[in-house]
């Protein structure tokens, strides 16, 4: 009975050995294929846009509709907007008041909808909000994808909120 146990207990340890191994490996491998494949490693994980103001400072985009008080960056089928990782975006909407609310459709395809295209609500850090008021609103693409989106801003009928409100 001893010696089995003595058999057990080594051929436990050297599975123990080789998990730990394969663990250490495992690992070893993810970081290599993480760093070679960004520009830049931080604590929360890969960087390879540029989110500093500075030096990627918002562009304006004064394209678009107004129809029933509702602002529509493009059509969901041509000519989206191009928003890169990184970048900034001013969307003048014409709307002349404050935004009640907002939405950002994001596409991996220049035209949208066309020729079996798709398109998605953003999510997350693909579309912040930096600034709105009567005039624009300003989102950034906290993200490191480069996307293509329709944005889209409506005001109820009757007074907006007050501009700095």
């Amino acid at each position: 009975m001893r010696a089995r146990r003595a058999a057990h207990g080594g051929r436990a340890r050297a599975s123990r050995s080789r998990g730990r191994a394969l663990a250490l490996g495992v690992v070893a491998a993810i970081v290599a294929c993480a760093s070679a494949g960004c520009d830049v490693v931080t604590s929360v994980g890969p960087q390879t846009c540029d989110f500093d103001e500075s030096e990627n400072p918002p562009v304006t985009y004064r394209g678009g509709t107004v129809e029933g008080g509702v602002y529509t960056s493009s059509p969901w089928n041509e000519a989206l907007v191009y928003f890169p990782g990184g970048s900034q975006v001013r969307f003048e909407h014409g709307l002349g008041r404050v935004p009640r609310s907002w939405s950002v459709y994001v596409s991996f395809d220049p035209e949208g909808t066309a020729g079996g295209g798709s398109m998605a609500p953003a999510a997350g850090n693909q579309a912040e909000l930096q600034a709105i008021d009567d005039v624009a609103l300003t989102l950034r693409n906290s993200g490191c994808a480069d996307y293509y989106v329709v944005v889209t801003a409506q005001v109820e009928a009757g007074p907006g909120p007050p501009v700095d409100g």
